[in-house]
């Protein structure tokens, strides 16, 4: 099937969501199935502060109109309570996400500024077919050409595809996590690449 990067926008979400909600119940930029228009993948990149080497205006989500924007707010406080989503394990993110923030900052002190790949999805039923690849590809082309470093925190499933392009391993944290009800611990790869023609 052939695959195209689009930009986001706000009539996206219903695809995003349901690409986003599959990929990780199994274990920004999206990817369309050029033949269907059905939302296949989805990247996210956080751009340095300041960043004056790149500009990535078709990766910037466009302001949503007022009556979309009205949609998305009555469907937030449909599913949330006093900000936090219903059902949601915050006690899991409160104990873990604050270690895992750590070594990200701990890391990108050393030699910034760095390009977080901050995420990437592929639809399940659309996995094992180069989605990620074509997504991130396309992010690395404009980061290289910025002279930027890029870093990101990956699952396992996800860091051989990162290895494939030139991201290489710094540090595990391994979290122990069956008071939540898993079997096997949280671990989180990071791992950083330099741009292509020379380390910044």
């Amino acid at each position: 099937m052939p695959y195209q990067v689009h930009p986001v926008t706000p009539t996206d979400a219903p695809g995003l969501a349901n690409t986003m909600m599959s990929a990780f119940y199994t274990d920004q930029h999206w990817l369309v199935d050029t033949d269907t228009g059905e939302i296949v993948g989805y990247s996210r990149y956080i751009l340095p502060e300041e960043c004056k080497e790149m500009q990535w205006l078709e990766a910037q989500v466009g302001e949503p109109s007022t009556e979309e924007k009205k949609v998305f707010e009555e469907r937030w406080r449909s599913v949330t309570e006093e900000g936090r989503m219903r059902g949601l394990n915050y006690g899991h993110l409160e104990e873990f996400g604050p270690e895992l923030e750590r070594v990200e900052e701990g890391i990108m002190k050393e030699g910034g500024p760095y390009v977080s790949v901050d995420y990437m999805t592929t639809h399940p039923s659309r996995q094992r077919n180069g989605v990620a690849s074509l997504m991130l590809e396309e992010a690395l082309r404009k980061i290289d050409r910025a002279g930027l470093k890029a870093i990101v925190m990956s699952h396992p499933a996800g860091r051989k595809m990162y290895e494939d392009h030139g991201f290489e391993h710094v540090q595990t944290v391994t979290q122990a996590d069956s008071k939540y009800g898993s079997t096997e611990p949280f671990v989180h790869y990071f791992l950083v690449r330099h741009p292509l023609g020379g380390r910044r």
